[in-house]
C-alpha cells in the first residue's frame, strides 16, 4: 500500500469511503446504523486515525513474516482460544479458521455465525454475544475447560451457530 496515498483520497470523504465498506461487506443492509456510523466518523476523523487504520493493512506482510518467524521458533498460544468467523466473510474462511488450531496449545473452539458477513458484531450481536459468553463461561481462570461443546451441541438452533472443539 502506497503510503500516504490512500490518506490523502480518503481525507474528507470518510463517510463515502467508510459507507462503501459497511456497504460492500454487509449481508445484512442497515446492521450499521446512522448512530453507529456518526460513531464511526468522530474517531476515525480524528488527528492519525485514518493513518492508524490504514496501518493495520500495510503491516499485514510483515506481520504474516513475524507470526511465521514465532510459530517456526515454537510458540504456541497457551491460553483459551476462540475463534468467531462467518460463512459469508471472503477474508477469513472456515479452512483459515480450523487451521488456526495447529497455533494453540490451550483450548481451541471455533464458531461459525451463518448468514452474515465480515461485521460480524454488528450484523448479528446477539449470536456473537452469545458465542462469547458462553466461551467465557466454560473457561477457569487457569484455562482449564470446564465444558467441552461439539459440533452436536449447538447453543442455539435457532441462533444458527455451533462452538468447536477441534481440541
Amino acid at each position: 500500500m502506497t503510503p500516504d496515498l490512500p490518506e490523502a483520497l480518503v481525507q474528507g470523504r470518510e463517510r463515502e469511503y467508510l459507507g462503501w465498506f459497511y456497504d460492500a461487506f454487509s449481508w445484512q443492509r442497515g446492521a450499521i446504523g446512522a448512530a453507529d456510523m456518526d460513531e464511526y466518523l468522530r474517531t476515525y476523523t480524528q488527528p492519525g486515525a485514518l493513518r492508524a487504520g490504514f496501518a493495520f493493512y500495510r503491516n499485514m506482510p510483515r506481520d504474516a513474516e513475524d507470526n511465521r518467524a514465532l510459530v517456526a521458533a515454537g510458540l504456541r498460544l497457551a491460553m483459551p482460544v476462540l475463534g468467531v468467523y462467518s460463512d459469508g466473510d471472503r477474508f477469513l474462511t472456515a479452512g483459515q479458521m480450523q487451521n488456526s488450531a495447529a497455533y494453540a496449545n490451550g483450548p481451541f473452539r471455533y464458531a461459525c455465525v451463518e448468514g452474515v458477513n465480515h461485521w460480524l458484531q454488528q450484523e448479528a450481536p446477539e449470536r456473537v454475544n452469545a458465542l462469547l459468553l458462553a466461551f467465557l463461561a466454560t473457561e477457569s481462570l487457569h484455562g482449564e475447560s470446564q465444558v467441552r461443546l461439539d459440533a452436536s451441541h449447538c447453543l442455539d438452533h435457532e441462533q444458527r451457530a455451533c462452538v468447536i472443539d477441534a481440541r
